[in-house]
C-alpha cells in the first residue's frame, strides 16, 4: 500500500480516537470531514513548485484545500477551521479557533513526520 494511503488512515484514526473521547466533549464528525479534506489542493505538491512556479505550497494550500471543499461539500464553521488552519505555525496568523482544529493541527504535524522519514 502506498505511503500516503497508510499515513492517512492514521491521520483519519488518530484523529477519531482523541475527538471520540468522551472527556473531550469534540465534534468528531465534523473533525473527521475537515481531516479528510485539509488537503483538498488538487495538485502533486512535490512536483508543484517545478511545473507552476509558485514555490509556497505549505503557505496557500489550506486556503486552496478551503476553497475546493466549500466549492463540492456544505462545510460548516468547525469542518473550515480545521481546512484553515491545519498548517499553523507555517501559516502564522490562520491560529486553529477550535478544540477540532488544535487535534487536526497536531495529528497533522505527527503524521507528516513519519511520512517524511518514510520517504524513498
Amino acid at each position: 500500500m502506498e505511503i500516503r494511503i497508510v499515513i492517512s488512515i492514521a491521520f483519519m484514526y488518530l484523529t477519531t480516537i482523541m475527538c471520540g473521547a468522551a472527556f473531550f466533549h469534540l465534534d468528531a464528525k465534523s473533525a473527521a470531514r475537515g481531516g479528510m479534506l485539509h488537503d483538498l489542493f488538487l495538485y502533486d505538491w512535490h512536483t508543484h513548485a517545478k511545473e507552476t512556479g509558485q514555490r509556497f505550497h505549505g503557505l496557500t494550500h489550506p486556503k486552496t484545500a478551503l476553497n475546493h471543499a466549500c466549492r463540492l461539500f456544505p462545510l460548516n464553521d468547525i469542518e473550515k477551521d480545521v481546512i484553515r488552519a491545519h498548517m499553523w505555525p507555517v501559516t502564522f496568523f490562520s491560529i486553529p479557533h477550535t478544540k477540532e482544529g488544535w487535534i487536526i493541527t497536531l495529528t497533522d504535524k505527527y503524521c507528516g513526520a513519519f511520512e517524511s522519514m518514510k520517504r524513498k
